[in-house]
C-alpha cells in the first residue's frame, strides 16, 4: 500500500540519514532507529546532547548514489 511504502522509505531515510543529522539538528536519533536498536544503539549524555545538538549551520548530503535504484 501506499503508506506502507511512505514508511518504508521514511525508515530507510531514518538510518542512511538521520544517524547522523538528527541528533545533530534534534538532539536525539530517529525513534524507529530506537526502536529497532534498542540498546544496541549508542546513548547521549546531557553533556553530549548539549555539545552536539546544534554544533552545526550547514547540511550537505551527496545525493549520487545507487543505493534509490
Amino acid at each position: 500500500s501506499v503508506i506502507s511504502d511512505v514508511e518504508a522509505a521514511q525508515h530507510a531515510l531514518d538510518f542512511a540519514i538521520g544517524w547522523f543529522a538528527d541528533p545533530i539538528y534534534l538532539g536525539y536519533y530517529p525513534p524507529y532507529m530506537t526502536e529497532v536498536l534498542g540498546n544496541r544503539q549508542p546513548a547521549f549524555t546531557a553533556e553530549d546532547i548539549a555539545l552536539v545538538k546544534g554544533s552545526s549551520d550547514f547540511y550537505g548530503m551527496n545525493t549520487y548514489t545507487t543505493n534509490l535504484a
